[in-house]
């Protein structure tokens, strides 16, 4: 059977996106798959603002039609989505306008978006994960050009900590069930649905070939510097780590995103004799 060809699009321009690294990983994980996989930068097809009218007298740019080619010739298609704003960046948005505006000789309308598949995934150095652009992005692709986008999705969250040096997503496990025993917290953990989220990330991350860590019990992370490992301690409504002792001023969240993203570097590199890493021997000392 012959290779699945898929088009992978970084919905970004900029060189350092999370998501133009979100769409490289992925391409290498689909080649590794033995999909025939081509990755694009829209760079390579600049193209101007969508005119209607402009379209109707003069025709679509040529890279217009040169992405529709591209795109009718693939079988999938991922297009990792930056978030702008709560919704698509520009650039997605005027790329697909005017992708659907090309219709060849004895094509039905929206051609380019009928018999492929498309993914959607997203990173962005909030908490969202980008899920409010790839709910944007979904509804153009499904409703406005009736293509077929399946229900699954990468969400990348707090992107900046995600990674570590060897792009292996870090994770904290958390104790869902005694933190709903603090009812002021209840409901948005339970919505935050962590479990699901934890299963997901190690789905995801494992079809990418990275390695997710899930840092066991990290109790005091909010109450440690992450700099200096020393104990500052906080009620819940602190929202800022100020550490007396390194002078580290940072927001609290942060704070425990990186402490967490350490403790999960440490656990995941053997120690020099051999043997357990100070964060698979147990929690911060208290």
């Amino acid at each position: 059977m012959a290779a699945p060809k898929i088009l992978v699009i970084p919905g970004s321009l900029r060189a350092k996106s999370y998501n133009v690294r979100l769409a490289a990983l992925a391409t290498k994980e689909l080649m590794l798959a033995d999909a025939d996989v081509t990755r694009i930068s829209l760079l390579d097809y600049p193209l101007p603002i969508y005119d209607a009218d402009s379209a109707e007298r003069a025709g679509p740019p040529p890279n217009a039609l040169k992405l529709k080619q591209l795109m009718s010739a693939q079988q999938g298609v991922f297009i990792a989505s930056p978030e702008y704003n709560a919704s698509i960046t520009p650039l997605i948005k005027n790329t697909i306008d005017w992708i659907s505006a090309v219709r060849e000789a004895g094509e039905p309308p929206l051609a380019a978006y009928q018999n492929r598949v498309f993914a959607l995934g997203g990173a962005s150095p909030g908490r969202s994960g980008a899920t409010h652009s790839l709910l944007a992005l979904r509804q153009v692709l499904a409703v406005g050009c009736r293509a077929l986008v399946i229900a699954e999705q990468v969400t990348v969250p707090n992107a900046e900590q995600a990674f570590d040096e060897r792009d292996g997503l870090v994770l904290a496990r958390l104790s869902v069930s005694g933190i709903l025993k603090n009812h002021r917290l209840a409901k948005s953990i339970a919505d935050a649905s962590w479990s699901r989220f934890a299963r997901r990330a190690v789905f995801k991350a494992g079809l990418l070939g990275k390695q997710t860590v899930l840092v066991v019990a990290p109790w005091g992370t909010t109450q440690f510097c992450h700099e200096c490992l020393a104990w500052v301690p906080k009620d819940l409504g602190e929202r800022e780590h100020v550490c007396p002792n390194c002078g580290e001023r940072i927001p609290r969240d942060t704070n425990s995103a990186l402490l967490i993203k350490r403790l999960g570097i440490l656990r995941r590199s053997p120690s020099p004799d051999g043997g357990s890493s100070p964060a698979e021997q147990g929690p911060l000392p208290s």
